[in-house]
């Protein structure tokens, strides 16, 4: 397996081009890492169009697969959003694959991904894809396994399913599939790996039987246009599959490891010219989005309002819901993180003059996230203070900080009893501050978002 990795390797120098205007290149702080991805918008750009997550292989980047794939010309002529991820260490998390277990949570990331897309892109929700290369096939299997309620239909290429994924996968729809192997593949056989990945013939039996397929299926062997690319193709559709859950097949006979109508890598097996891969992919999954039964209301008249350095977000109630999803990004300090809320509102500190931008779903049956984005804002001014701080009485500094939280105050009467507690309300420490007493040492709390809670106020500050 290290040798089939190091064939990977090899072509990433091949793989990366200069990124073009209108596509930009993202870094943004999720469930606690550093994520790196790279937004295609698209010429004709307008507000609901789809959105296509296009995941690299192992060893590669986003930036690679957008070179690799060249799907960014197509999403211009079709009209779509393209958003390339790479995953940690330039893997992902859709369990063991060439002998590493990545255990980073990228369903999660992804997920997010897809709100990150809708409150800067407006896109479409119930039209959001996964196509994936390689390992990032594996993890468009993944999704459709983990995240059926956010992803409309999948199409992998040269991939497989790994086997714990493959054991375990249980969506809550079905959803439709268009997958492409070359039998010749060297990285991602064709047979499987036993105790690795399933065979390509066992993956398409567990997805066929899922979607309540029928055993009929229409068989063709498509032209051969490119005679000197060494490869046939044989696509083969599935027929009486359930509502909306259509599977096809595209096999490529003698095709190595790679995309179809790419640029030939000839130490990855043969390249087949005969289709093109973006086009075939696009002209499936552009057919299909979330049903419509999955898609509950959006909440309406979304606000904010800033007081004393918190935001207090409301939004119109929806009802029949079991609560809510809120989605904040600190578009100062490049994080983004997730609320949730029973009610129709909710309050969250923030770092003195950042600025924010915000989106709630209402939690709907099925896990699909109708999100609506609310009006950005920026915090409070310099340094975290309430009323009492606006009359230079109390002020906290530096904020954030790593060790120690300076304050200064005009007077406190006798010993003033102080708690901090974490975001959720649960007492952290408490202490006794008395006169002369200018600081706190905060250097044991874990990085994060608290409160000082006095009998004048209460007072958030940023642990880093």
């Amino acid at each position: 397996m290290k040798i089939k990795s190091l064939l990977l390797i090899v072509i990433f120098c091949f793989l990366q081009k200069e990124i073009s205007a209108q596509a930009s290149s993202k870094i943004l702080k999720i469930d606690k890492r550093l994520r790196s991805f790279i937004v295609y918008k698209p010429s004709n750009y307008s507000e609901g169009m789809p959105l296509v997550l296009n995941l690299h292989g192992f060893t590669l980047t986003g930036s690679a697969q957008m070179s690799y794939t060249n799907f960014n010309r197509f999403a211009d002529s079709v009209g779509c959003m393209v958003v390339y991820p790479t995953g940690i260490q330039k893997r992902w998390g859709a369990g063991t694959f060439m002998g590493v277990d990545n255990k980073v949570d990228d369903v999660s990331f992804l997920g997010q991904l897809i709100d990150y897309m809708a409150i800067n892109y407006a896109v479409d929700l119930t039209r959001v894809y996964s196509i994936g290369y390689s390992a990032g096939g594996f993890m468009s299997y993944r999704l459709a396994c983990d995240l059926s309620g956010r992803i409309a239909a999948i199409s992998p290429v040269a991939s497989s399913m790994t086997q714990e994924v493959f054991s375990d996968c249980n969506p809550t729809r079905r959803i439709p599939i268009l997958c492409m192997n070359g039998t010749s593949d060297p990285v991602v056989s064709y047979y499987g790996i036993p105790g690795q990945f399933p065979s390509t013939k066992k993956v398409v039996e567990f997805w066929t039987k899922d979607n309540l397929c029928d055993p009929i299926v229409i068989e063709d062997t498509l032209p051969n246009l490119a005679v000197n690319d060494n490869s046939r193709v044989t696509k083969t559709v599935y027929l009486g599959c359930g509502a909306n859950a259509p599977f096809e097949f595209y096999k490529i006979l003698y095709g190595g490891h790679t995309w179809p109508g790419a640029k030939p890598f000839g130490i990855l097996g043969n390249t087949n010219q005969d289709i093109n891969a973006n086009k075939i992919i696009w002209d499936f999954l552009s057919q299909y989005d979330i049903p419509q039964e999955m898609v509950c209301v959006k909440p309406s008249n979304l606000s904010s309002n800033i007081n004393d350095c918190s935001a207090i977000l409301s939004w119109n109630s929806v009802g029949g819901t079991t609560g809510y999803r809120i989605s904040i990004i600190d578009n100062t300090a490049k994080e983004m993180k997730i609320y949730q809320s029973n009610t129709n509102s909710l309050s969250i500190p923030t770092i003195s003059g950042n600025n924010y931008s915000w989106g709630v779903a209402a939690n709907c049956d099925g896990n699909f996230f109708n999100l609506a984005e609310g009006p950005s804002f920026n915090s409070c001014g310099n340094g975290i203070s309430n009323k009492l701080a606006k009359d230079n009485s109390f002020n906290l500094f530096p904020n954030p900080t790593r060790d120690i939280l300076y304050f200064q105050f005009d007077k406190i009467i006798g010993n003033e009893l102080v708690q901090i507690v974490d975001i959720v309300g649960r007492n952290i420490k408490e202490f006794n501050l008395i006169e002369g007493q200018n600081q706190i040492l905060v250097a044991d709390l874990e990085v994060g978002m608290y409160f000082i809670k006095t009998s004048f106020g209460s007072f958030g500050f940023v642990k880093q």
